[in-house]
């Protein structure tokens, strides 16, 4: 039997932050960056997504506040849709 994936909507319900969860936040740091030509972050002179992996790191450390954009989002979402459309919005998370 095949290992079934959880989505991150399935992981934040079970109580954490897992590679759904990840890959989801990575695919929407790409995708601001694209649209607002947000610079790599430092250390990285291109965008990657090792370089994608830092930003959501340091998004998430910095004092609670990307766990508390993570939360809302959750509490918010009814369903993987929903929480992609909430999580559309970490432009306003990340770090300047």
């Amino acid at each position: 039997m095949g290992h079934v994936t959880q989505s991150a909507y399935e992981e934040l319900q079970t109580g954490g932050l897992g590679p759904a969860t990840f890959e989801l936040l990575r695919r929407l740091v790409h995708q601001v960056r694209r649209g607002t030509g947000f610079p790599p972050p430092e250390g990285h002179t291109a965008w990657s997504d090792d370089a994608a992996y830092d930003v959501i790191s340091a998004m998430l450390s910095r004092e609670g506040a990307g766990q508390r954009f993570v939360t809302a989002c959750f509490t918010q979402a009814a369903d993987e849709a929903s929480l992609e459309r909430l999580f559309s919005h970490v432009d306003q998370e990340l770090p300047h």
